[in-house]
């Protein structure tokens, strides 16, 4: 019997812990037949009081409503040029150095960013244009392409010497070295008018005003009988009529201005026995051109009356105009009257640009 009180009073001690636990005993039943019928009713209730911590961050202990609190990702603006990748920059090489593979601007070399990739461009003209003497993908355009580039007069993508374009990718011109088809008769390459092929690219002939060396005795430009000058065959003319020099530039006209400076610096040391004719002129000025005359700075002119055929070899002196002064220089020289020509021994200028000029007479 002590030992069923002492089980209901400990099941009582538990009831009384965890909550209302009711137990109804039968007292008609004699003690030693004492039953305990346990009924649980529904005003049982057990209160829980876990003691695990739940996640930080959650004021409500609702452990299905935790915040992440983590901060690691910095989207703060990398600083280009610190040697850092930092946000917003796609290379950091902390140098300024824009021939390397990260530019300053802390962005990838590319072909078209205007900079050349050391080692790996030939150009970068910063842009994506063909035919500009940089090509699209930052390589040198090269003459024989097709597509005339910097440094190129022409490029018509052919090795032919004889059209318009040479295989150098320069214009075709008289005095190339190469016979321009349908154009020149010939080019020797030289400015020399003494062999067979002159002034215009074009073959010697008697009468063209050029001597041609081992060829003829003299040539004085025209086919005039009887003005010592026969076929290019000398007749009873002084020697200083003979062998004739011919200037016949254009440029050389008191009227020709200065589209390209010329300078008679280099004749003989000993003179130059010469003419002039054709679109030079007949003879030289005797009164003082306008600076900037004659394709050159100082217009040379001669400084006294061209000789009659009985006076023989004169000396005379030619004078150039510069700074205000028409005879800022002077140089003395002979001349010859040949009777159809007269002849002038020309010497060196002292300086350029001087030279002399030619008139109509």
């Amino acid at each position: 019997m002590r030992g069923v009180l002492g089980l209901v009073a400990g099941l009582v001690a538990i009831a009384g812990a965890a909550g209302c636990l009711v137990v109804k005993i039968d007292t008609s039943d004699s003690l030693t037949d004492l039953s305990l019928s346990d009924t649980l009713t529904d005003s049982f209730t057990l209160t829980s009081s876990p003691t695990d911590t739940l996640p930080t961050g959650d004021p409500t202990g609702d452990p299905t409503s935790v915040t992440d609190t983590d901060t690691d990702t910095d989207t703060t603006p990398g600083v280009c040029g610190d040697g850092q990748v930092g946000v917003g920059e796609a290379c950091d090489d902390g140098d300024a150095d824009n021939s390397d593979e990260c530019l300053a601007s802390c962005e990838v070399a590319s072909c078209g960013d205007g900079f050349v990739h050391a080692g790996v461009e030939a150009c970068d003209d910063g842009n994506q244009n063909g035919g500009d003497g940089c090509e699209p993908d930052c390589t040198l355009g090269e003459c024989g392409d097709g597509v005339v580039q910097g440094g190129e007069q022409c490029d018509d993508g052919n090795g032919d010497n004889a059209d318009d374009c040479l295989a150098t990718c320069l214009n075709a011109s008289c005095g190339d070295g190469f016979v321009r088809a349908g154009v020149e008769a010939c080019d020797d390459g030289n400015a020399s008018d003494t062999d067979a092929c002159v002034q215009g690219c074009v073959a010697a002939s008697c009468g063209d005003g050029f001597v041609q060396a081992g060829t003829e005795q003299c040539d004085d430009g025209n086919q005039t009988p009887g003005d010592g000058c026969d076929n290019c065959i000398s007749d009873a003319l002084p020697p200083e009529c003979q062998g004739i020099a011919v200037l016949q530039e254009a440029s050389r006209n008191v009227s020709a201005g200065t589209d390209e400076v010329e300078c008679d610096l280099e004749l003989p040391v000993e003179g130059q026995w010469s003419r002039f004719s054709g679109p030079a002129g007949t003879t030289m000025p005797t009164v003082a051109p306008p600076e900037f005359a004659c394709g050159t700075h100082a217009p040379g002119w001669l400084n006294g009356a061209i000789p009659v055929l009985a006076d023989g070899i004169v000396a005379r002196d030619v004078c150039f105009h510069w700074e205000g002064n028409t005879c800022n220089w002077k140089v003395p020289i002979s001349v010859r009257n040949c009777g159809p020509f007269v002849m002038f021994k020309l010497m060196p200028v002292p300086t350029c640009a001087l030279r002399y000029c030619g008139s109509e007479g």
